[in-house]
Protein backbone atom coordinates (compact mmCIF):
# COMPACT_ATOMS: atom_id res chain seq x y z
CA UNK A 1 0.00 0.00 0.00
CA UNK A 2 1.05 3.92 -0.54
CA UNK A 3 2.08 5.73 2.78
CA UNK A 4 -0.10 8.31 4.13
CA UNK A 5 0.61 11.74 5.19
CA UNK A 6 2.69 12.76 8.00
CA UNK A 7 0.04 13.96 10.65
CA UNK A 8 1.04 15.05 14.53
CA UNK A 9 -0.35 13.26 17.65
CA UNK A 10 -0.54 13.86 20.87
CA UNK A 11 -0.73 10.96 23.44
CA UNK A 12 0.76 12.93 26.83
CA UNK A 13 -3.27 13.92 28.02
CA UNK A 14 -4.96 11.18 29.97
CA UNK A 15 -8.56 10.80 30.12
CA UNK A 16 -8.07 11.70 34.29
CA UNK A 17 -5.72 12.76 36.09
CA UNK A 18 -4.83 11.05 39.59
CA UNK A 19 -4.09 13.51 42.67
CA UNK A 20 -1.83 15.09 43.64
CA UNK A 21 -1.38 16.79 40.53
CA UNK A 22 0.56 19.40 39.64
CA UNK A 23 0.18 21.87 36.43
CA UNK A 24 3.48 24.52 35.93
CA UNK A 25 2.16 25.01 31.72
CA UNK A 26 5.69 24.48 30.63
CA UNK A 27 5.13 21.74 27.84
CA UNK A 28 3.03 24.36 26.10
CA UNK A 29 4.89 25.50 23.26
CA UNK A 30 3.42 28.36 21.99
CA UNK A 31 2.02 31.69 23.95
CA UNK A 32 -0.54 34.42 22.61
CA UNK A 33 -4.21 34.35 21.94
CA UNK A 34 -5.66 30.88 20.25
CA UNK A 35 -2.84 29.07 22.25
CA UNK A 36 -4.53 27.16 24.57
CA UNK A 37 -2.87 25.42 27.24
CA UNK A 38 -2.57 21.24 26.39
CA UNK A 39 -4.81 18.77 27.90
CA UNK A 40 -6.91 21.68 29.29
CA UNK A 41 -10.49 22.80 27.99
CA UNK A 42 -10.57 26.18 27.06
CA UNK A 43 -14.22 27.54 26.42
CA UNK A 44 -15.31 31.15 25.65
CA UNK A 45 -19.15 31.86 25.84
CA UNK A 46 -19.00 32.85 22.26
CA UNK A 47 -17.36 32.08 18.71
CA UNK A 48 -14.39 33.48 19.23
CA UNK A 49 -12.77 30.65 21.25
CA UNK A 50 -9.54 32.93 22.00
CA UNK A 51 -8.80 32.70 25.79
CA UNK A 52 -7.87 31.36 28.16
CA UNK A 53 -4.38 31.12 26.33
CA UNK A 54 -1.04 30.70 27.15
CA UNK A 55 0.83 33.30 28.44
CA UNK A 56 4.91 34.21 28.67
CA UNK A 57 4.50 35.70 32.10
CA UNK A 58 4.83 33.30 34.82
CA UNK A 59 5.48 32.88 38.93
CA UNK A 60 7.73 30.38 37.61
CA UNK A 61 9.22 29.36 34.57
CA UNK A 62 8.04 30.86 31.28
CA UNK A 63 4.53 29.96 31.22
CA UNK A 64 0.88 30.85 33.14
CA UNK A 65 -2.71 30.59 31.70
CA UNK A 66 -4.31 34.14 31.28
CA UNK A 67 -8.31 34.04 31.86
CA UNK A 68 -9.59 36.86 29.85
CA UNK A 69 -12.70 38.64 28.79
CA UNK A 70 -13.34 42.27 27.25
CA UNK A 71 -16.98 42.36 26.63
CA UNK A 72 -19.74 42.11 28.74
CA UNK A 73 -21.85 38.77 29.52
CA UNK A 74 -19.38 36.49 27.93
CA UNK A 75 -17.40 34.22 30.21
CA UNK A 76 -14.22 32.35 29.22
CA UNK A 77 -13.55 29.13 31.25
CA UNK A 78 -10.24 27.15 32.04
CA UNK A 79 -11.43 23.12 32.52
CA UNK A 80 -9.59 20.25 33.90
CA UNK A 81 -9.19 16.89 32.84
CA UNK A 82 -11.50 14.90 34.71
CA UNK A 83 -9.77 14.70 38.33
CA UNK A 84 -9.90 10.62 39.59
CA UNK A 85 -11.24 10.88 42.99
CA UNK A 86 -14.07 9.74 44.84
CA UNK A 87 -14.90 12.71 47.20
CA UNK A 88 -13.07 16.37 45.89
CA UNK A 89 -14.58 17.59 49.13
CA UNK A 90 -11.83 16.19 50.74
CA UNK A 91 -9.59 18.19 48.21
CA UNK A 92 -7.64 21.52 48.42
CA UNK A 93 -6.51 23.59 45.50
CA UNK A 94 -3.36 26.13 45.17
CA UNK A 95 -1.99 28.85 42.95
CA UNK A 96 -0.83 31.70 41.92
CA UNK A 97 -2.40 34.35 40.43
CA UNK A 98 -1.05 38.11 39.37
CA UNK A 99 -3.15 41.36 37.33
CA UNK A 100 -1.79 42.02 34.01
CA UNK A 101 -1.06 45.58 34.67
CA UNK A 102 -0.34 47.66 38.01
CA UNK A 103 -2.77 49.12 40.33
CA UNK A 104 -5.83 46.84 38.66
CA UNK A 105 -8.77 45.00 39.93
CA UNK A 106 -8.95 41.23 39.12
CA UNK A 107 -11.63 38.67 40.11
CA UNK A 108 -10.79 35.02 39.17
CA UNK A 109 -13.85 32.78 39.76
CA UNK A 110 -13.05 29.14 40.78
CA UNK A 111 -15.36 26.42 40.38
CA UNK A 112 -16.46 23.02 39.32
CA UNK A 113 -17.96 21.69 35.79
CA UNK A 114 -20.54 18.69 36.18
CA UNK A 115 -20.57 18.16 32.21
CA UNK A 116 -17.90 18.54 29.34
CA UNK A 117 -20.94 18.95 26.98
CA UNK A 118 -22.59 21.92 29.06
CA UNK A 119 -19.60 23.73 30.18
CA UNK A 120 -21.45 27.04 31.24
CA UNK A 121 -24.91 25.61 32.21
CA UNK A 122 -23.06 23.05 34.65
CA UNK A 123 -20.69 25.45 35.88
CA UNK A 124 -21.10 25.35 40.26
CA UNK A 125 -19.11 28.87 41.26
CA UNK A 126 -17.13 28.05 44.79
CA UNK A 127 -15.35 31.36 45.41
CA UNK A 128 -14.58 34.48 44.17
CA UNK A 129 -10.90 35.58 44.79
CA UNK A 130 -10.81 39.72 44.31
CA UNK A 131 -7.27 41.05 44.50
CA UNK A 132 -6.24 44.98 44.44
CA UNK A 133 -2.79 44.85 43.85
CA UNK A 134 -0.29 48.19 44.15
CA UNK A 135 2.16 46.34 41.70
CA UNK A 136 1.89 43.18 39.49
CA UNK A 137 3.33 40.47 41.78
CA UNK A 138 2.01 37.04 41.87
CA UNK A 139 -0.14 36.10 45.32
CA UNK A 140 -0.23 32.23 46.43
CA UNK A 141 -4.16 31.30 47.39
CA UNK A 142 -5.20 27.82 49.07
CA UNK A 143 -8.48 26.90 48.72
CA UNK A 144 -10.14 24.41 50.74
CA UNK A 145 -13.29 22.23 48.55
CA UNK A 146 -14.76 21.49 51.32
CA UNK A 147 -18.10 21.74 51.42
CA UNK A 148 -18.52 21.45 47.74
CA UNK A 149 -19.90 19.50 45.16
CA UNK A 150 -18.63 15.15 46.10
CA UNK A 151 -20.16 14.40 42.12
CA UNK A 152 -18.37 17.34 40.43
CA UNK A 153 -15.14 15.92 38.29
CA UNK A 154 -13.72 18.53 36.66
CA UNK A 155 -12.18 22.24 38.15
CA UNK A 156 -12.76 25.38 36.47
CA UNK A 157 -11.49 28.88 36.73
CA UNK A 158 -13.83 31.90 35.40
CA UNK A 159 -13.75 35.82 35.29
CA UNK A 160 -16.66 38.31 34.27
CA UNK A 161 -16.24 41.74 33.07
CA UNK A 162 -17.60 43.52 35.56
CA UNK A 163 -15.67 41.84 38.28
CA UNK A 164 -12.52 43.46 36.49
CA UNK A 165 -11.20 46.94 36.14
CA UNK A 166 -9.08 45.60 33.34
CA UNK A 167 -10.40 42.38 32.68
CA UNK A 168 -7.42 40.30 32.44
CA UNK A 169 -5.45 38.23 34.65
CA UNK A 170 -2.57 35.38 34.63
CA UNK A 171 -2.87 31.84 36.33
Amino acid sequence: SEWSNVEVVRTSCVDKFALPFFEDFEKNENTGAKNNPDCWISYFTETDNSYPDMSSTAYSGQRSVRVYTNKKDVRPYLVSQEIDVDDLTKCQISFYLRPTATNKDLSLIIGTVESLDSIASTFVAMDTISVKMATAAWEKHVMSLEGYSKTAKYLAFSTAYELNSNSSNGV
